[in-house]
C-alpha cells in the first residue's frame, strides 16, 4: 500500500541519515516513492502532484527531525521545457514570497472554484482574440468538469506561493488513441507572464503525458495571438495545420514528447 511505502522510505533515509552524520549523502529512488517521502516529511499532499522523474530535492536531518529545505531542482535537465527551478521553502509564510518564475501545481476542484475558472478563460480569449465575440464561458467550463471528472488531475491550479497564478487543463481522453496528450487550455494571468514561466507549464504537462505513454502534446493557438505562437515555436511546438472543430481560426500545434 500507499502507507507501507511510505513508511519504508522514512525509515530508510532515517537509517541512511544516521549513518551519516554531518555528511551529504545522494539517496535514489522511483518518483512516487520519493513524492510520498516528501508528502509525509511536508504533510502537504500538493507533494504528491508536484514531483516529476529526475527531480532533486534536499532533506536536512537533525537529530530525529527532517526537514524539506527544497525539493524539484531540474537545472541538469537539457530539454529547457522540462526545467523547473523550484526551491521554495516549506514555510509557507515564505511560500508567499516566491520568485515570479516559481509555480506548483495542485488539482483544481472546478465545481467549487468556478467563477475564476470562468474569469481566468475570459481574459485569456480577450488576450488571444482582441475580442469577445464567440466566447462561451459555459462551453468551456463545461469541458472542464468533464475533464475533471474523467480525472481528478486533469484540471490543475497553477500556484505562486499560496496565490492561483493560472491554471493548466488536460484532456487524457482525446487523441488518446493516437499517442496525443491534448492540452484544451493553458493560462498565466497577466502578473506572472514575461518571466520565462510559462515553459513550466508545458513540463508539467509532458511530464504527465510522458507517464502515459503518449508521443506528443497537442494545443492550439489563435493566430493573431503572436506572442502566444512565438513562445511555442520556441519551445519545440510547431504548427500542423489547422483546428476542424473551432467556431474561431485556430492554429493546431504539436511537440514531441521525447
Amino acid at each position: 500500500s500507499m502507507a507501507e511505502v511510505t513508511d519504508r522510505m522514512e525509515l530508510a533515509v532515517r537509517e541512511i541519515a544516521a549513518r551519516h552524520p554531518g555528511g551529504t549523502v545522494c539517496v535514489v529512488s522511483h518518483g512516487t516513492a520519493l513524492r510520498l517521502l516528501l508528502t509525509r516529511l511536508t504533510g502537504s499532499p500538493a507533494y504528491l502532484h508536484e514531483g516529476f522523474n529526475t527531480a532533486v530535492s534536499r532533506v536536512e536531518a537533525e537529530g530525529d527531525d527532517l526537514r524539506v529545505s527544497w525539493y524539484n531542482d531540474s537545472d541538469h535537465l537539457t530539454d529547457k521545457v522540462m526545467q523547473r527551478a523550484v526551491r521554495p521553502n516549506t514555510d509557507v509564510s515564505e511560500r508567499k514570497q516566491a520568485p515570479p518564475n516559481m509555480f506548483w501545481f495542485r488539482p483544481w476542484d472546478v465545481a467549487k472554484e468556478r467563477s475564476q475558472d470562468v474569469d481566468y478563460r475570459r481574459e485569456g480569449w480577450l488576450s488571444s482574440h482582441g475580442t469577445m465575440e464567440h466566447f462561451n464561458g459555459y462551453d468551456f467550463l463545461r469541458a472542464a468538469l468533464a475533464h475533471s471528472a474523467y480525472d481528478s488531475g486533469a484540471v490543475l491550479m497553477v500556484m505562486h506561493g499560496d496565490a492561483a497564478a493560472g491554471i493548466l487543463e488536460l484532456d487524457f481522453e482525446k487523441g488518446a488513441d493516437e499517442g496525443v496528450g491534448a492540452i484544451p487550455f493553458y493560462y498565466l494571468d497577466p502578473a506572472h507572464r514575461c518571466h520565462g514561466s510559462g515553459i513550466q507549464l508545458l513540463g508539467q504537462a509532458i511530464s504527465v503525458y510522458r507517464a502515459l505513454g503518449r508521443r506528443c502534446l497537442r494545443l492550439r493557438c489563435a493566430p493573431e495571438n503572436e506572442r502566444a505562437y512565438r513562445f511555442s515555436c520556441r519551445n519545440g511546438v510547431v504548427k500542423i495545420g489547422m483546428a476542424e472543430d473551432s467556431v474561431v481560426p485556430l492554429y493546431l500545434m504539436e511537440r514531441p514528447i521525447d
